[in-house]
Parts: structure tokens; C-alpha cells; sequence
């Protein structure tokens, strides 16, 4: 185990994941890995972030029913016209007004 994970107190924070390059497969492992983590009393809770659908649906059929407690995802309102948004909302980066 990496020795900045042996004397921190993890097992008081859900550790959230996040993975860039998904041709790497190398999350499947690294989740196994953090799995065991979890499964050893060194991490609370383990989810993901900005995860598709499809990689969200292969992890959780993989590493089994309640492995993933959640996956956050960043929305951008300014890039989602079809997204309902508060008037405070819609103002971009600019200054300028989004209709």
C-alpha cells in the first residue's frame, strides 16, 4: 500500500473517483484495488465522478450491487439550453447575458 495511504484517516471520507482516458482500462483495476480498500475499513465509501452512463452501468455490473454509491457529474447550464436554470444562471463568463 502507498505509504500516504497507510497513516491517513480515510475510512472517515467516501473517496470520489475520477478517470480521464477510458482506451486505459486501468480504472477497472484501480476501483478493484480501492475496492479492497473499502472492503479492509480504510475507506467509508467509494464514488465516482463524471462517469458516462455506459463506463457508470460496466463498473457497477463488475464490481458488484452497492460498490457505487454515486457518481457526481458537472452540468454546465450555459452549454444546455434545454436545462431549465435560475436567472442567476445565465450569465456568462463575460458578463454577458445567455438567452
Amino acid at each position: 500500500m502507498p505509504v500516504c495511504l497507510t497513516h491517513t484517516a480515510l475510512s472517515y471520507f467516501p473517496v470520489q473517483f475520477y478517470w480521464q482516458d477510458y482506451s486505459n482500462k486501468g480504472y477497472m483495476t484501480t476501483l478493484r484495488y480501492l475496492q479492497d480498500m473499502q472492503r479492509d475499513g480504510h475507506i467509508m465509501a467509494l464514488g465516482l465522478v463524471n462517469f458516462d452512463a455506459v463506463h457508470t452501468d460496466e463498473i457497477c455490473t463488475q464490481l458488484g450491487p452497492g460498490s457505487i454509491v454515486s457518481n457526481q457529474v458537472q452540468v454546465c447550464v450555459h452549454l444546455c439550453p434545454q436545462l431549465p436554470r435560475a436567472p442567476s444562471c445565465c450569465h456568462m463568463s463575460d458578463g454577458r447575458r445567455n438567452r
